[in-house]
């Protein structure tokens, strides 16, 4: 063989070599950027999700008392009862309605983070199992609560919401949520 033919032969090798190199770590690219894509389409609606929720979920005490109020007048002007009763009544009910809103939001956020496990690394998979526990339990803390709830215990209810799902509780769902976005702002190479 002559030396022209080994180069030539070479440099082909040499090419299929690289061209084949260059395909292989193509695939691998598309590949990530396609798992790349499905994150971020299901990170993006389940942030927008979040955020109707949580709107929902900030907004309802002030509607609630408002209604409270409309309806305490409405009951005092017809004079339907005393004052007493309208307020015992109007709480109750208020109390039911807020707690009603409260917990339906968190429970759709629970089924949003159950759809988030197909595409979660083990990171974020250990943030949302105890994001999720923690919402149960808050549910189930609430419906207890809730089926407790008469016309003239409003005020205790209130008070043994405050003590089951106070402040430690609702702190940690911030603390979570923070975590989470960080981790999916972080998966998706925008803090790096």
């Amino acid at each position: 063989m002559s030396t022209e033919l080994i180069i030539t032969i070479g440099l082909a090798v040499v090419g299929w070599i690289i061209a084949i190199w260059q395909t292989i770590d193509k695939r691998k690219h598309s590949k990530e950027e396609a798992i790349r894509q499905r994150k971020f389409e299901a990170y993006s609606r389940f942030m927008v999700k979040c955020d109707t929720l949580f709107a929902k979920i900030r907004k309802t005490p002030q509607e609630v008392i408002g209604e409270m109020v409309v309806d305490s007048v409405k009951a005092l002007a017809n004079r339907e009862a005393t004052s007493e009763q309208v307020a015992e009544v109007v709480i109750g009910k208020g109390l039911v309605k807020m707690l009603k809103d409260i917990t339906e939001p968190m429970y759709e956020i629970n089924s949003e983070l159950s759809s988030l496990k197909l595409v979660a690394s083990q990171e974020m998979l250990a943030l949302i199992e105890e994001l999720q526990d923690l919402s149960d339990g808050l549910y189930k803390d609430f419906d207890l609560i809730i089926s407790q709830l008469t016309d003239k215990n409003g005020q205790e209810v209130l008070n043994r919401l405050e003590e089951h799902c106070g402040k430690s509780r609702a702190q940690r769902c911030a603390e979570l949520e923070d975590a989470i976005l960080k981790l999916m702002r972080k998966e998706l190479g925008q803090d790096e």
